[in-house]
């Protein structure tokens, strides 16, 4: 690289900074409109947890066993807030209430 080349680069590099930018002015209008549409974090986390099928599986599994846990006691044929005590005699064998015996 000759001496010449070092001053053209010189010259290009230390020029006049003003002359790069100039105010174009700002208006209260304008700074108060978002460049970008409006960003919703929990919005876009559900749309990725849609896309996905298993987690749609998982997520029906869980209500089913919520639902469950809170209406399956009204759901009974047999009272939920007593004690049967026949229910529970012991070594009766299979019948059609207790498939498997007690």
């Amino acid at each position: 690289m000759t001496h010449n080349n070092v001053k053209d680069l010189d010259s290009v590099v230390y020029h006049n900074v003003e002359d790069l930018f100039t105010v174009v002015g700002a208006s209260d209008e304008n700074i108060e409109k978002l460049s970008s549409a409006p960003y919703s974090y929990w919005r876009e986390t559900i749309k990725q947890l849609f896309k996905k099928p298993l987690a749609i599986v998982c997520m029906a599994l869980l209500f089913i066993i919520i639902f469950f846990t809170i209406f399956g006691p009204m759901m009974s044929y047999h009272e939920f807030y007593g004690v049967n005590h026949e229910e529970f005699a012991p070594n009766l064998g299979w019948n059609a209430t207790n498939w498997f015996g007690t």
